[in-house]
């Protein structure tokens, strides 16, 4: 949720569960470069699809988990929300969220205070709520500040609701939905993506983000895998597995959750900076 007002470029603890990647000897994978070769090529991203090749077990507990849906495509499979011609109405402003063909769009206050119909490009996350971003001509996306309660209607959800529901946002405050403290490129990718390249150019104040993963893939926190899935292939793997980023500091430590704060807290916390928090907690 993009409350920055509340938590300046935080949006709220996400735990990556870091495991431990053992090797894979397949005689039936390709022949795959020496270790040399290997350590010598600069690590590219693979994609969690190929991890799941080995780690069976690691890939199936991260399809449909929060991490592999951070960010989808606006679709029928992806859109949790009502855009039947529903209606939100915030400290004056009716918003009205809709249809035409496939595509889903919203009626709704745009930078100068008027009304302006906009296409939804994604969805954004998927329980407890649902934000929707919109994409500029500029490289743009922007978050809408109204988002959908995902929760059952017995639990008080399946409504639409402002993230600042008693503050008055105007179209000129940085927080409003068109401005910079709600800019996906500048303020979320990092964490909903995996291998985030921003590419914001200065001279024409335009972005070409780009990324190897819509949403937070085995990489993210792993870091690029190529090497590791070839010096598994090549049956070499060495005491880093040819990761870029080791999560190899558990020392026996497991995470716990806290039922009092709903956050997850390590067992074990040893004097110099772990890495596993490190890699992961930044999120």
């Amino acid at each position: 949720m993009l409350n920055t007002r509340s938590q300046p470029g935080i949006f709220g603890p996400l735990l990556a569960i870091a495991a431990v990647l053992p090797g894979c000897g397949d005689p039936n994978l390709p022949e795959s470069p020496a270790t040399s070769e290997v350590s010598a090529a600069a690590p590219a991203f693979a994609g969690s699809e190929a991890c799941g090749n080995c780690h069976n077990d690691e890939y199936r507990l991260w399809t449909g988990s929060h991490h592999q849906l951070a960010m989808q495509l606006a679709s029928d499979k992806t859109v949790l929300a009502d855009f039947n011609d529903s209606k939100f109405t915030y400290f004056g402003v009716t918003s009205r969220f809709f249809r035409e063909g496939a595509e889903y769009r919203v009626n709704t206050d745009n930078a100068d205070g008027e009304l302006q119909n906009f296409r939804v490009a994604y969805a954004f996350g998927v329980s407890p709520l649902q934000q929707y971003l919109i994409e500029f001509p500029d490289g743009r996306l922007q978050a809408l500040p109204i988002a959908w309660d995902t929760r059952p209607a017995a639990e008080g959800g399946q409504r639409w609701f402002h993230l600042y529901p008693d503050e008055y946002i105007a179209p000129d405050d940085s927080l409003h939905w068109t401005g910079l403290q709600q800019n996906w490129n500048y303020m979320c990718a990092e964490c909903h993506s995996t291998d985030l390249q921003r590419n914001y150019d200065l001279a024409t104040n335009r972005f070409d983000s780009r990324w190897s993963e819509i949403s937070v893939g085995c990489e993210a926190c792993h870091g690029p895998g190529s090497a590791h899935i070839s010096l598994a292939q090549a049956g070499q793997l060495q005491q880093d597995s040819g990761f870029t980023t080791r999560l190899d500091d558990s020392q026996g430590a497991v995470w716990q959750m806290n039922a009092e704060t709903g956050i997850a807290e390590r067992s074990i916390l040893p004097m110099s900076p772990p890495r596993q928090p490190e890699a992961c907690g930044r999120c």
